[in-house]
């Protein structure tokens, strides 16, 4: 099975629609055995989505990397079309109840913040539920993230009031945000993989995704530029650290070194405004794609370009 996709052509109208409806469908999953699930099961989620997040056009083309994304209405040609966001509480906020993760994979890790990049484990292994996460927004409209962060924690049910923000502010606090250089390694992750991930409906692809997220925010990476830091990317050494020697394990954590190793092949890629982070101080922070709906607009009016989301298989 081919692994990645690149952007670069741009997507037809009719192409998205497909790809809206499947990312529409309802995914799920779950984490860490550690905070408890209303079933009496722990969990911590991670996953991408179908989001009714929707920002004027004027917005994308000033937004600055480093500055909290305005998530309002998109407004083309003078307030000829406009899409609401109806479930954004405020201009860079969105409240969402988080439903399950799936598909998803039991994947044993060890993690250590204090270990360096090239070191190997010590000590047992927690078995996260790593994959997709589903949530739904105020309207019953289903959405799904990655995870970006292992230390805090989320119950089913749980209703949160997210900030919307730049990629490179998550997660926060712990382990803290992940800068430009880690932002630049998520950011091509996704251009390269994430579409064809969401499709695939596969459980070890998605968990290898999710996985090679956390060793991206979680490795204490040492290189200058996000070209060194990618040989000091494994996910079977350093700080997060999976158990080579569970089959399942071993077979997620092969899929996402093949996902980090590619990374910068042919220069760094990005799908543009269409990816933020969800950062909350009580639940763990989380990765979202813009929603495809508000892309299939901008492609009927021909603005699909200045939005920045194109596409080219490999």
């Amino acid at each position: 099975m081919a692994i990645g996709v690149g952007y670069e052509s741009e997507l037809d109208v009719d192409e998205l629609r497909e790809e809206n409806v499947t990312l529409r469908k309802q995914f799920r999953y779950p984490l860490f055995p550690e905070s408890t699930s209303g079933n009496g099961e722990p969990v911590c989620y991670g996953a991408t989505a179908w989001s009714p997040l929707v920002k004027s056009l004027k917005q994308v083309l000033e937004e600055r990397e480093s500055r909290p994304v305005k998530i309002q209405s998109i407004t083309v040609l003078a307030g000829v079309v406009a899409i609401a966001a109806s479930t954004v509480a405020s201009a860079s906020s969105l409240q969402l109840t988080f439903d399950n993760v799936s598909p998803f994979k039991f994947v044993q890790v060890n993690y250590n913040s204090g270990r360096s990049f090239d070191q190997n484990a010590n000590g047992g292994y927690s078995n996260l539920y790593t994959g997709q996460m589903q949530w739904h927004d105020n309207a019953g409209r289903n959405l799904t993230t990655y995870c970006t962060q292992l230390t805090e924690y989320i119950n089913w049910g749980q209703t949160v009031n997210f900030t919307i923000t730049s990629v490179a502010s998550v997660p926060d606090p712990t382990p803290g945000p992940m800068g430009a250089i880690r932002a630049q390694l998520v950011k091509d992750l996704y251009a390269r993989h994430y579409f064809q991930v969401v499709a695939s409906n596969d459980a070890n692809l998605n968990a290898a995704f999710q996985l090679a997220i956390w060793e991206i925010t979680h490795e204490n990476l040492t290189a200058f530029d996000a070209a060194g830091t990618v040989a000091q990317l494994a996910t079977g050494v350093g700080a997060i650290a999976i158990n080579g020697g569970d089959a399942t394990s071993a077979a997620v954590g092969g899929l996402a070194d093949s996902m980090l190793a590619g990374l910068g092949f042919d220069g760094f890629r990005s799908i543009g405004a269409g990816l933020a982070g969800l950062t909350d101080a009580s639940a763990q922070d989380q990765l979202i794609v813009v929603p495809l709906p508000m892309t299939a607009a901008l492609a009927g009016l021909g603005l699909l370009g200045a939005f920045g989301i194109r596409r080219r298989l490999r």
